[in-house]
């Protein structure tokens, strides 16, 4: 055993840049794989099969994706001595896939694809086509996987922040194929930059194989050197790999979230999310409770409880008269903030449109009634909720 490289492994994940950049985003559910993940691991590192059984179960309710991973997992291990548990993991992992991903998920997509998300571009057919064709084609997939110099920059960083230590383990680099192949291969560019959620949730499998290649380079190291203190030093150095690993990409780089919480203001807006929240709570007085609204994704939240709700600048696919909240100042995606202000723009020009209010860097459009249909003023709605918004601490 070895405090130091206990502490450095837990430190490495607080403080993993993925981590970082993910609870400086909106959340998103696979942050919900991380845990699971993490105590399916310390069942199957401490031969806890209880933990481990209800830790494989979590993590499939998570997300689709996460059946995958899992699979993969189960593939490692039945190379090792928990066979039982690989075939178990792999035909439950399977199972569910097949069910969730070709039988349920294909009813709610647009075209009844299975895993819709799965977007290789350069390989036809379905998922498992695609899948064959990448296993298939290593060169090619390489090319793919590095033809972008974020791509590199992103897996490079994956594997610094630990050291590079978890190269040297096969199970990192077998469970991380499935997220690796979505990810990186994706047409999608949001899935492979650095600044979102999506490094995330696997960086438990980095951390469980550097300790994996930790525990067997010190254990080989001793059967050949014979001196006692040889499996302390040997740890050691690793967490001192570790370390400089986590250091260089994980807290150097002064454009971190971490480093925000040295400033005064976290956020460079401060009515956000606080005191947006609580505007858009009134304002949301102004809409009748059965129309549909179009809202900024940061704002979701707060309509969820509508019928209809779509992201702004998406309106009703249907047609029907849609409502808009929403800003050029706070969480914009998916369009940038200068795109989004032009949408804004185009909007207050549009004839079939009305901007009911446009202060504190909100904006809220009601479609246009015909004038027969109008039967009160529409002036005194704003100052309803302007006189609420007062009110609000």
């Amino acid at each position: 055993r070895n405090v130091v490289f206990s502490y450095v492994i837990l430190g490495a994940s607080l403080l993993f840049w993925g981590l970082q950049n993910a609870l400086d985003f909106d959340f998103h559910a696979p942050l919900f794989l991380i845990a699971p993940l993490a105590w399916l691991l310390y069942g199957l590192y401490f031969h806890r099969p209880a933990i481990y059984g209800v830790a494989l179960a979590t993590s499939l309710l998570v997300q689709e994706d996460a059946a995958p991973i899992l699979a993969a997992i189960g593939i490692v291990l039945l190379f090792t001595k928990q066979r039982r548990w690989g075939i178990w993991t792999l035909l439950t992992a399977l199972m569910y896939l097949g069910v969730v991903g070709y039988v349920v998920m294909p009813r709610w997509t647009p075209s009844g694809a299975p895993l819709a998300h799965f977007d290789i571009g350069e390989y036809s057919g379905g998922p498992a086509r695609k899948t064959f064709g990448v296993l298939t084609h290593p060169v090619r997939t390489i090319k793919m996987a590095t033809d972008h110099p974020e791509k590199v920059d992103t897996l490079k960083s994956l594997f610094r922040a630990w050291g590079y230590v978890p190269l040297l383990s096969p199970f990192t680099l077998i469970s991380f194929l499935p997220s690796f192949i979505s990810r990186f291969l994706s047409l999608e560019e949001l899935r492979w930059v650095r600044a979102y959620h999506y490094n995330a949730p696997t960086f438990p499998l980095f951390a469980f194989g550097a300790i994996l290649v930790t525990q067997r380079l010190a254990r080989w190291i001793a059967r050949r050197v014979s001196w006692k203190p040889i499996t302390l030093v040997v740890t050691t150095g690793c967490a001192l790999l570790i370390a400089a690993g986590t250091y260089s990409t994980s807290i150097r780089d002064r454009d971190l979230p971490l480093w925000k919480l040295t400033k005064k203001q976290f956020t460079s807006h401060p009515y956000f999310p606080r005191h947006a929240v609580h505007m858009v709570r009134a304002l949301k007085g102004l809409i009748p409770p059965n129309a549909v609204v179009s809202v900024a994704s940061g704002f979701v939240g707060e309509f969820s409880d509508r019928k209809y709700v779509y992201v702004f600048p998406q309106l009703s696919p249907t047609g029907a008269a849609t409502w808009v909240v929403t800003s050029d100042q706070f969480n914009t995606w998916p369009l940038a903030k200068g795109e989004m202000a032009a949408a804004i723009d185009r909007l207050r020009e549009d004839p079939t449109y009305e901007a009911i209010w446009d202060e504190y860097a909100i904006v809220v459009f009601k479609p246009r009634l015909r004038k027969s249909a109008e039967s009160r003023t529409p002036s005194s709605e704003p100052d309803a909720a302007r006189r609420t918004i007062q009110k609000e601490p």
